[in-house]
């Protein structure tokens, strides 16, 4: 599935949309949003047609492809990459120090990265309890639709082997910030790339379970916590 720009927030600027134009589009893709994540959860994906979402948005076909490339684009929603080159670029460079250990930066800062990135996404919505309503459909959606999950699977596939590929590079660069010598770099390098996906998939578990759907820093620190805790005792574990 193809990404694309998020169409609720601007990098750039924060605050709502001030243009006409701008206000304008944004209006009509959650217009789109709504009326598509309402029909998806009351008749099944596979059941619902561009031309019914047109019908209920008020928009024609033709105008429809001006937002969305295709409905599964629709349905995974308009959402911009966390890892970015510029958070790959941060993490390959950042240095052997004091303090907290090298996998719990590489966590620190993908899980700041995602929050930044929902609530830039809201904060530019004309309509931000209506973002998050279709926030929380999506991932309703999400936890009953094998073609949504199979989507999100082989994106997140695809941004773990970009960050699994600035850890190695950074390991390569700042050996100090190696913590499991006994493995080989690229298996060190796996093991923590597993574990920040781990993080950030717990913290969207308790934000649904939550019924809110939207993981915020304080959802980030209790799942990490919860995690740091689950953990203890594991290196004096043996399967032998």
């Amino acid at each position: 599935m193809t990404q694309h720009q998020d169409s609720e927030y601007s990098p750039d600027h924060s605050g709502p949309p001030t243009g006409r134009r701008e206000r304008n589009r944004l209006q009509t893709t959650l217009a789109i949003e709504d009326v598509a994540t309402r029909l998806f959860l009351e008749h099944g994906v596979d059941a619902v047609t561009v031309e019914q979402i047109c019908e209920g948005a008020g928009i024609s076909r033709r105008s429809f492809f001006n937002y969305f490339e295709s409905k599964d684009q629709l349905l995974s929603g308009p959402s911009a990459s966390v890892i970015t080159p510029a958070l790959l670029a941060e993490i390959t460079e950042l240095p052997a120090e004091e303090g907290l250990p090298f996998p719990a930066r590489v966590v620190e800062l993908v899980g700041r990265a995602h929050i930044e990135v929902r609530e830039r996404r809201h904060s530019r919505s004309i309509d931000p309890a209506l973002s998050r309503e279709i926030t929380r459909r999506r991932a309703v959606l999400l936890r009953t639709s094998p073609e949504l999950l199979y989507a999100r699977h082989h994106s997140l596939d695809l941004a773990k082997e970009r960050l699994q590929k600035a850890i190695i590079a950074n390991l390569t660069e700042h050996p100090a910030n190696r913590c499991l010598r006994d493995l080989a770099l690229e298996q060190e390098a796996l093991l923590l790339v597993n574990m920040v996906t781990s993080t950030v998939w717990s913290a969207l578990a308790l934000a649904h379970s939550s019924g809110s759907g939207i993981a915020d820093a304080e959802v980030f620190d209790a799942a990490t916590h919860a995690l740091g805790t689950l953990h203890a005792g594991f290196d004096r574990l043996s399967f032998e």
